[in-house]
Parts: structure tokens; sequence; C-alpha cells
């Protein structure tokens, strides 16, 4: 089968994402939109801040770029990378801050050292007011750097509980290999340590709900755990609404710092596409979703609704699970639905859907397996009337609505079934 449209992270400029086939400009995402800079993983594994639309080729995930997508955010632990700024446990004279001390996850000399001499020392974040029915996430850049290599990494009692008298909540976690070896917050959060390079790993504690009559002065703490002298560094302190942790945003004053939404919408021309069947295939990464999130086939770049197929992923029971939809012009009905996965698959892992669109017998492929689709889909006799001409990550066109969000590593279209 021909080949008709590929993206893939490669070149980019402010406000545009490079295509590689066509081989012109058609190919381009040349809407990027977001407002205000944000931070990437480069190729040599840095932490890096792109400017205003600029899109991220971001390197987090391994030796494959990914452009990534993200919704709006907005960092409200203060000072954080000044850690020297933070509170101290117990007190200034017991816990020592040696300032930018240490070559940050950015690459410069700007993270603070703590040390330490007996257990439940350490540092902790200004107070934030947390709000019930509220989600929250929080994370934080921790380095071993001499004596013990176990600490502490937590929240304080009103990220989880409504009882005053209620103890700070954490994950134990050995810095010299980044295992956590006591979990205390597994009730009511999911814990992760994600290995940052040069030593750092990210600490994270995500997906808080404050429960119904709980919310209040609330603070993240990174403490030591054994009774001996532990010295540590620790930049890149984040607090953020939200059921799951975001890219790092630089927060260097005392109020909140907001990265705004990743957006683009249109890109391609497809000369001589076949507008009866093909492939739309997609090698992404989702992140926990409320609506669906979309790559769509379609039959032009005006936000015309009509005629597409669309490959992404939604909410199904409370559960992320993968999306297809076929929308045309026939006597039938719009067809989406989300999808059946394989046992052994992980959508916030990347992994690539191939769904194929022939009249009576569409079919989707994840990594290579064949998967069940709902027989809405799977026999669905369309006729799309348009040619398929256009892929979008939005496609409403300029609209917020339906903007896909996660890391996106290739697209491509095929103008036939063969193969697939």
């Amino acid at each position: 089968m021909a080949l008709k449209y590929l993206y893939v992270p490669s070149g980019y400029k402010s406000g545009t994402a490079y295509g590689v086939l066509p081989n012109d400009s058609t190919a381009d995402f040349d809407n990027f939109v977001r407002n205000t800079i944000a931070t990437r993983t480069n190729k040599d594994g840095l932490l890096e801040a792109k400017g205003s639309n600029i899109p991220r080729i971001d390197y987090s995930d391994g030796g494959c770029p990914s452009l990534l997508l993200e919704r709006m955010r907005t960092n409200i632990a203060q000072y954080s990378e000044q850690i020297n700024s933070w509170g101290k446990n117990p007190d200034t004279s017991s816990v020592i801050v040696r300032s930018e001390a240490e070559v940050s996850p950015d690459g410069n000399m700007t993270a603070d050292v703590i040390s330490v001499l007996t257990q439940y020392d350490g540092v902790y974040t200004q107070g934030i007011t947390t709000i019930v029915e509220s989600d929250y996430s929080c994370s934080a850049y921790v380095k071993h750097i001499a004596g013990s290599s176990k600490i502490r990494f937590g929240v304080t009692k009103y990220f989880y509980s409504t009882t005053p008298t209620n103890s700070t909540k954490y994950i134990i976690v050995d810095l010299s290999s980044g295992s956590i070896i006591s979990n205390e917050v597994s009730s009511f959060a999911e814990a992760k340590v994600v290995d940052a390079g040069n030593g750092w790993y990210r600490l994270i504690i995500e997906g808080m709900t404050i429960p119904v009559g709980g919310g209040g002065n609330s603070n993240m703490v990174i403490y030591s755990y054994e009774d001996t002298f532990t010295e540590f560094a620790v930049w890149g302190g984040q607090i953020e609404v939200g059921d799951y942790t975001s890219s790092y945003i630089p927060n260097l004053s005392n109020g909140t710092t907001t990265r705004n939404n990743d957006r683009s919408g249109w890109a391609a021309n497809f000369s001589g596409m076949n507008s009866n069947e093909g492939v739309l295939e997609a090698r992404f990464k989702a992140v926990p979703a409320d609506v669906s999130n979309r790559i769509t086939l379609s039959t032009d770049i005006n936000g015309n609704t009509n005629n597409r197929i669309t490959i992404g992923y939604g909410v199904s029971g409370g559960v992320t699970k993968p999306y297809v939809s076929i929308v045309h012009e026939g006597t039938e009905p719009d067809r989406g639905y989300t999808v059946t996965m394989p046992s052994s698959f992980n959508i916030f892992d990347y992994n690539t859907y191939q769904f194929k669109f022939e009249a009576g017998n569409n079919q989707l492929k994840i990594n290579g397996e064949l998967v069940t689709i709902r027989s809405e889909i799977s026999g669905l006799n369309f006729l799309l009337g348009k040619k398929l001409e256009s892929v979008s990550l939005n496609f409403f066109g300029d609209s917020t609505s339906y903007v896909f969000y996660g890391g996106i590593q290739h697209i491509k279209v095929y103008d036939s079934i063969t193969d697939f």
C-alpha cells in the first residue's frame, strides 16, 4: 500500500511542526499554539525550556523522540528551584542547605544540597490550601549526594485526610537505585520514581483527591529516613491541580506559574488518496482523560465534521481506552466507540495503532495484534462521499474541543488496505 502521509517528530520552528510526506509544506502542522514557555527533555537528557508556540520534541521516554502535547497546568509550589527558601524540619540549625551546589537536571549549577544528621530532618514546601474534591499531584527532582541514600518523600495531612491529627504520609526511596522500599500513600494516590539521568530521580505522588470535609494548609516534604548523616540535592518542586504529573513548570517566585495547553490543528493534502479504503496508523501514548483525544483523517482543513476516520483514546467506565470512529455522509448514524484492550496492553505506554477502514470490514490492530471492536464499527458500511485529504490533532479546527494530548511518535496514512 502506498504511504500518503507521514509525520515523525523532527524539524520544527515557532508555530510549526514539520511533516515528512508529502514533501512540501502541506505536510506540516503549521498552526501550533502554546502561549507560554514549556520544558522538554532534549536528546542529551537535559531539561530545556522552549519558547511560546514552539513545539516540543521530547526525549524523556528514551531514544525515540515524541511530539509532546499537554493540557494547561499551573505549578503552585513556590520557589520551585530555591530550596533554601522552603521550610526546614525541625529547624534551620538542624538542616543545612547549600545553595546552587549541584548540577541540576537542566545542566546548570542551580540545585541546592540538604545536609542532615538524624531521621525526619529535611525540607518542605511553603503551604498551599488544598480544595475539597480537587485532584492534586506532587513531584520533585532528588539526587543522593553523600551518606545514607534513603529519603522520605511525602505529603501532609490535608492532601488526603479530613483529620487534623493525621500524620504525614510518605514513600521511602533508595536514591542509589530509584527503588521504592516502602509506600504509605497507596490507599489514596499513585507513587512513581522516574530516572531523570545523572543520578537524579523525579519522585511523584499523583492523583490525590481531597475528600469531602478535608482540605486546608498542605505541604510536600522531603526528609531523611535513617538516623544518620544524609545528604541529598533537591530541585524542581511541583504541586499541580490534576490527577497526573505533567512536565516540569519552573515557578521561581512566591506566586504561581502556568504553562498553557499545546494545540495544533491540520496538516497535509493527499493527492490521489483512495477514500473508500485505507489505513490510519499512529504511535502514541495517552494521558488520563475525561474526553476523547483524537487524531483524525478528514476531508478538508476547514473544520468539516463529515467524512472522517478517527483514532485516539477516550474514557469508558472510568477507564482510559483506545477510541475509533467513522463519521460519514451515508444513511447510517455516526459511530464512535472505545475498544476492548489486550490484557498485556498499557495505554499510557507508547503503542502502535492501525485502524483499517473498509466498508463492512473495519479492523484495528494494536502493536500488530488484531483486537475486538464493536460490530457497530467493524461492520459499518460507510459512504465517505469526499476525498480524505488531511490529518488533524483537533478535528473542530481552531476550537478547544477534542484536542489530542499525550505523546506522538508517528502518524501515517496509507491509501489501501494491502498488508494491513
